[in-house]
């Protein structure tokens, strides 16, 4: 059940449904809660992998996760690897969600 950008491991879920809130508090609800009382579960609609929801990779849910169940996927080397080889121009912009993560962090209101 994964994405281009969050890789998420239900192994390791405890069911908190500290994810459900951040989705739905960015308003997307790709994440939301399957069953009732003791087998709710957090999961995607028809539990279907993120990128086939309306899930925008924010990374909000990655942040609140506590136990690592969601992570963004570390790519971070292929983008030096681009920007090593130097056969085109790379151009980086911030995402919006990037700009708001970082404020949230350092006490900045919007």
């Amino acid at each position: 059940l994964t994405s281009p950008s969050i890789y998420r491991d239900m192994d390791k879920c405890i069911e908190c449904g500290l994810c459900v809130d951040a989705c739905t508090a960015q308003k997307i609800n790709a994440i939301g809660f399957a069953e009732r009382g003791a087998s709710m579960l957090p999961i995607t609609a028809f539990d279907k992998p993120l990128c086939e929801t309306g899930c925008i990779s924010c990374g909000q849910c990655t942040l609140r996760c506590p136990v690592g169940a969601l992570i963004e996927r570390q790519d971070w080397h292929r983008v030096l690897d681009v920007l090593d080889s130097r056969r085109r121009k790379t151009i980086v912009q911030t995402a919006p969600a990037t700009r708001i993560a970082l404020s949230e962090e350092f006490g900045l209101e919007s």
